[in-house]
């Protein structure tokens, strides 16, 4: 029986700019590989490649530049199945009558099996979010679930001989089933939640940020895409002709496609295994080039700063917030200009950030309404400590007081008489409020910010 193969997708934060005006099909390898198979990528964009014949797990940058990842004592004997951690451990499986194992391979390069002795016939290897590895027990018709702990569990018996899988954002474990060339998609728990069919023996199966699903479904020598409304559409390629086209995407053509990945620019690398080729499909530049985008804690506040290589039909850009229960809130919108070729540099404080973790989503939305999200930073605040800043200090005449939201009523000066001289009401939300000692002599006052929970009284001179 032919053998069937599998990779991993990952869910990555980091952006590149990207020149392409529409979406291309390349040649990523051309020479150099006997049976690709599996296919992964990392969070620095390399791409692995599980070479099955060739016995041997390449990794090639961006740029194509290769190296051979380390392999165990007497080599890899035909593998398969390769994922990457986001500890970047790599795991490979192989299905050899001498060797049916799940390698672990170190960023130090150590070499280790994965559960010696319990899994017969591995094929396709996938990682979930929290590091869990899935591992597709062909020969057992089972999917293994490994923990990082090394517990291992039977996550579900219910495909015949599984060749391939992956786990989108959710959580959702997609699974080919190399009897009914299907996709089976399962939740969490290992619940059968849905079957998609339509396909000519699939090997390959990846998710995008998005939660698309993309199938290389070999025979069929094409592409087909799983939206996660559960529609099934032909993305590239032309089903039942084999052939080797790159340019336009709607012009492509593929033979045989096997493993498949997606990176973190949501480029999407095809391994066609009797060709022995790497394709990659390239797609269309967004609206907005982002150069960086950053999170930082500045004393009590989260400071975000994105930059932009160009932007197209830009509309706005919108902050949203979340703590740990990702129930993502609306900040912040800022209109922006729509058209510009020039770097341009942004920023947005968030005064009251929440105690704990805190997750900032940075979407894009252009001038047609179509939303694209560019990016999660996470900061954590301990907010338990008082901080509060009055500057300057010594001061000519006003000087700005900065504390916690929603934690004083009042904000009063007083001299050294104890004599107050003003008193500011202040909102829940404010955290900031201006002192004005303009017609007060000089001298040493007093500022004392007053809540339901107590008060705080800093020194403030007037020079």
């Amino acid at each position: 029986m032919k053998k069937f193969l599998s990779f991993l997708a990952l869910l990555f934060v980091g952006f590149m700019p990207i020149a392409i005006q529409a979406q291309t099909v390349s040649t990523f390898v051309s020479s150099g590989l006997n049976k690709p198979a599996g296919l992964a990528t990392d969070a620095a964009g390399n791409i692995y490649v599980a070479d099955e014949q060739g016995n041997q797990v390449l990794k090639y940058t961006p740029l194509g530049v290769k190296t051979v990842v380390a392999s165990p004592v007497g080599g890899y004997q035909l593998p398969n199945g390769v994922a990457v951690d986001a500890d970047n451990n790599i795991y490979v499986s192989t299905n050899h009558f001498d060797q049916h194992t799940v390698f672990k391979v170190t960023p130090a390069n150590v070499v280790t099996e994965v559960e010696p002795g319990l899994i017969s016939g591995p094929v396709g290897v996938a990682v979930d979010g929290d590091n869990n590895l899935y591992v597709a027990d062909f020969n057992v018709n089972t999917v293994r679930k490994i923990t990082p702990a090394g517990v291992a569990s039977v996550f579900t018996t219910q495909v015949e001989f599984p060749v391939a899988l992956t786990v989108d954002g959710s959580g959702n474990v997609y699974v080919i089933g190399g009897n009914d060339s299907e996709v089976h998609k399962f939740n969490a728990a290992g619940t059968l939640l849905t079957s998609f069919n339509g396909f000519n023996y699939p090997s390959g199966i990846a998710v995008d940020a998005s939660d698309n699903v993309f199938v290389a479904d070999t025979y069929g020598h094409r592409i087909a895409k799983i939206t996660p409304a559960g529609v099934v559409t032909n993305y590239a390629g032309s089903e039942g002709i084999a052939d080797h086209v790159d340019g336009p995407l709607a012009d492509a053509y593929f033979t045989e496609p096997f493993g498949i990945a997606i990176d973190a620019n949501d480029q999407i690398y095809i391994s066609e295994f009797s060709p022995n080729q790497i394709r990659k499909i390239t797609p269309a530049t967004l609206p907005v080039t982002l150069i960086s985008y950053t999170a930082q804690v500045e004393d009590n506040y989260t400071l975000l700063k994105w930059r932009t290589e160009s932007e197209q039909n830009n509309k706005q850009f919108i902050i949203y917030r979340s703590g740990d229960d990702k129930d993502f809130k609306e900040l912040k919108r800022m209109d922006v200009v729509l058209n510009s070729s020039n770097i341009k540099n942004y920023s947005y404080t968030d005064k009251t950030p929440l105690n704990g973790n805190n997750y900032y989503k940075l979407v894009q939305l252009d001038a047609d309404g179509k939303v694209n999200e560019l990016g999660v930073r996470v900061i954590a605040f301990n907010l338990n400590t008082e901080s509060v800043k009055l500057y300057p200090n010594p001061t000519a005449n006003k000087a700005i007081v900065t504390f916690m939201a929603s934690k004083y009523l009042t904000a009063s000066i007083s001299d050294i008489n104890g004599r107050i001289l003003q008193t500011q009401n202040l909102a829940a939300q404010q955290t900031e409020v201006e002192i004005d000692l303009s017609s007060f002599p000089k001298g040493l006052y007093f500022v004392k910010l007053s809540g339901a929970n107590g008060t705080l009284t800093s020194k403030l001179v007037k020079k």
